[in-house]
């Protein structure tokens, strides 16, 4: 009997992709490019589909799922260090579900964030209606859809700060010390790593460049999360650099990083008008002293920022 396989992951984590990988080997050929609008692989020929795979947090007892999957599957796990945690909020808002949001599920849910959470179908929406109300005094509902762009940059702060207890961080470590075997999304990311492990594993030499090059393109989630980590890296180095219009998700992770980064030095709760690196420097150099001082989430929390993420 044919080996069958699954590969199991987080939303974001490139489960379709590496599944598509996989079938092409198992076909021992290129299949068709398997991807959306927003550069999921979620439109894989179901005709070619041999693999199967599953974001693990729909399962209710993932170590029970998994002990019992092994039985059935080679089970494949796609696992993910924690800087990639940003991307993955992203990810969760852009790339997910059926395409039912066209090029950008972030975009839809900055023009209509009631609609998108009705649309989503993976979203806990009376939690998140209810924060929104709850902290930032906004009611959402179909007659007051759109978040104003501060206050859903604020409440994407709070998936920030609740990393250790979000769902995909806790079924990423599941996933990390399971028994089965494993891939991390650096491999997955980088052509030569990705195919030298698929050789290896399947015994299946493929060129598949310039599918892997599509997949890097079309994944609006990457390129926003390397966008701003590069501002994040020039502000660190004090390099000037033009920063350009980025979502609400992109403009998040900046200043998340940059509060991180200089921890008594407020990022929080403003709006998002630095035209270049420059500007940010500029607004360092020159903060009140008397106005500095961490933010009380930092303070409360302090244990979740080791001392080498910070300044």
């Amino acid at each position: 009997m044919e080996k069958k396989y699954l590969v199991v992951y987080t939303a974001g984590a490139f489960g379709n992709f590496l599944s598509w990988c996989i079938d092409c080997c198992l076909n021992k050929q290129v299949l068709e490019s398997p991807f959306q609008e927003t550069g999921n692989s979620h439109h894989r020929n179901q005709n070619t589909v041999i693999t199967q795979c599953l974001d693990l947090v729909k399962s209710p007892n993932m170590e029970e799922y998994l002990e019992k999957k092994q039985k059935d599957f080679e089970i494949i796990g796609i696992h993910w260090g924690r800087k990639w945690f940003p991307y993955m909020l992203h990810a969760g808002w852009d790339r997910t579900n059926g395409g039912q949001f066209g090029k950008s599920g972030v975009a839809f849910a900055e023009t209509n964030f009631h609609k998108f959470l009705e649309m989503h179908g993976e979203y806990d929406t009376a939690d998140l209606l209810s924060k929104l109300k709850q902290h930032f005094n906004f009611d959402c509902s179909e007659g007051n859809p759109k978040v104003p762009r501060l206050v859903l940059r604020n409440l994407l702060w709070l998936n920030m700060a609740s990393e250790n207890q979000d769902i995909r961080t806790k079924t990423n470590k599941i996933i990390e010390k399971a028994g089965h075997s494993k891939i991390d999304l650096d491999t997955i990311l980088d052509y030569d790593l990705l195919k030298e492990y698929l050789k290896r594993r399947f015994d299946v030499d493929l060129d598949f460049e310039h599918i892997h090059k599509e997949f890097r393109r079309k994944n609006n989630s990457l390129t926003e999360y390397n966008l701003a980590m590069k501002v994040i890296d020039a502000v660190k180095t004090k390099q000037n650099m033009l920063i350009p219009k980025m979502s609400v998700v992109g403009e998040c992770i900046v200043l998340w990083h940059l509060e991180k980064h200089y921890f008594d030095i407020n990022f929080f709760n403003m709006p998002f008008d630095f035209a270049t690196t420059k500007d940010i420097l500029d607004y360092v150099a020159h903060y009140p002293n008397y106005m500095k001082s961490p933010n009380r989430w930092y303070l409360t929390n302090w244990k979740d920022f080791p001392n080498n993420e910070l300044r």
